[in-house]
Parts: C-alpha cells; sequence; structure tokens
C-alpha cells in the first residue's frame, strides 16, 4: 500500500489496525455491493487461516473475485515485530517456530476454485492478464521471500512522516509539504 496508486478504483483496507481476515469477507462485502466492478482480494497468507471457510461461500455463489495470497509461509509482520523487539526470538511465525501452514492451492483446489502461482515477477505480467480476465473465482499465490521485510514502517514512538528506514533530516525535509 506504501506505493499502490488510486485511479479510477476504490479500496477498503484496515491496514494498522491488523484485524487477520478481514480481507476475504470485505471482499465478499464490496463484490456483493457492486457486482460490476472487478473485485481483488489481497491477504496474507497467515491471515487466510482466519476466514479460510469464506472460499466456500465465494466457490458456492460463483463469486468472480480474484484472491492473491502474498505467501511468506508464515506471519510476517508478527516475525518483524518480534525480530525488532524481541532480538529475533520467534514463537509460532513460521514452521522453525512452531507455526504449520497449509498449501493454500490444495485448499482452494478442494473448494473447486482455480488457481494460479506466480514465483517471480517475470510471470507477473502475462500471469495478472490472464487473472484479471476471468469470469470465475481464482485465487492467486504470490511467493515471496520469507525474509522479506515490511519498508518504510512506522515504528513505535515516532511521527507519522518518521518512517524507518530513517531519512537524514535533510531528505525528510525535501519530501515534506510545507
Amino acid at each position: 500500500m506504501q506505493s499502490f496508486k488510486i485511479k479510477g478504483q476504490k479500496v477498503f483496507t484496515a491496514l494498522n489496525h491488523s484485524p487477520m481476515g478481514y480481507s476475504m469477507p470485505a471482499t465478499i462485502g464490496a463484490y456483493l455491493a457492486d457486482k460490476t466492478k472487478n473485485v481483488i482480494c489481497t491477504i496474507g497468507d497467515g491471515s487466510m487461516q482466519m476466514n479460510i471457510q469464506e472460499l466456500a461461500t465465494i466457490s458456492h455463489f460463483n463469486f468472480p473475485i480474484k484472491i492473491f495470497v502474498i505467501n511468506n509461509n508464515g506471519y510476517g509482520l508478527i516475525k518483524q515485530t518480534q525480530d525488532t523487539w524481541l532480538n529475533s526470538r520467534r514463537v509460532g511465525v513460521d514452521s522453525e517456530s512452531g507455526l504449520a501452514m497449509p498449501n493454500l492451492i490444495k485448499i482452494a483446489n478442494a473448494y473447486g476454485i482455480k488457481t494460479v502461482e506466480i514465483n517471480n515477477h517475470n510471470e507477473m505480467g502475462v500471469k495478472l492478464k490472464q487473472i484479471l480476465k476471468s469470469k470465475s473465482p481464482i485465487l492467486c499465490d504470490v511467493i515471496v521471500d520469507e525474509k522479506q521485510k515490511v519498508i518504510p514502517k512506522l515504528e513505535f514512538g515516532r511521527e507519522i512522516h518518521d518512517l524507518s528506514p530513517r531519512l537524514s533530516e535533510e531528505e525528510m525535509n525535501l519530501n515534506m509539504i510545507k
């Protein structure tokens, strides 16, 4: 969301509230509010577990929703928080620390939902066109590096414009609207 340009579309998000699983029911609600629009869900693989049963609703009613799962094989933001504040003492955030993650492609297929996997940026163009043209529900498993951090990121105690990694005071002043 840090670089997403919104033009001629609407975005519903609950960023910074972090209600894991929000995206699936919100996407269904957005589709039911206006069935003429191409409705896209972006959700983390960890968040997907909170409302995975919504795949049954999407499949049963054949809602043409496109679900993009950002798959880092765990709870990436929680992992980042544990790295930052707990000296990387991780608990329940990835397979090494006790979290079991299912194969989402198999689960979506079990519900009768078509699936696509994107493994790198070279595959994106062709696969995105294919996904967005579809008139049926699709789950796209977007595989990302498990070590990828969310940057820039607002850290506790900082002003909203003072993100990490920090800019020099001179560069920050050049970017500030006065």
